[in-house]
C-alpha cells in the first residue's frame, strides 16, 4: 500500500511538499521509489543555493533509470539530507 501524507501537497511529476512552519519539506512519492528501484546515487542541491520551480532539483540513478527530480517550488535549501549521499538506499 502506498502511503499517502494528507499533510503535503503533491506535484503532477511524483515530488511532494509539505509545510513544517516556516520551512517546506521536499520529497518523492512511495510510487515514484517503487517505480524508480533500488536507488544506487543521488546529487542533492548544495545548502544555499536557490531552485527554481519545474527545474532540476536532484539527481537520481536508481538500478532502473537515472532521472531528475523536478522542484515543485521556488526558494533556497537551507538543509539537506546528507545522509542520504552515504545511504542512498534509504531513499
Amino acid at each position: 500500500m502506498k502511503k499517502i501524507d494528507p499533510l503535503a501537497k503533491y506535484h503532477e511529476t511524483n515530488e511532494w511538499a509539505r509545510q513544517e512552519g516556516d520551512f517546506i519539506t521536499i520529497g518523492i512519492t512511495d510510487f515514484a521509489q517503487t517505480m524508480f528501484g533500488e536507488i544506487i546515487n543521488i546529487d542533492l542541491p548544495e545548502i544555499g543555493s536557490f531552485i527554481q520551480k519545474n527545474k532540476k532539483l536532484a539527481l537520481l540513478e536508481s538500478s532502473k533509470i537515472t532521472t531528475e527530480i523536478e522542484s515543485p517550488l521556488s526558494g533556497k535549501i537551507i538543509e539537506i539530507n546528507s545522509e542520504l549521499k552515504i545511504h542512498p538506499e534509504w531513499l
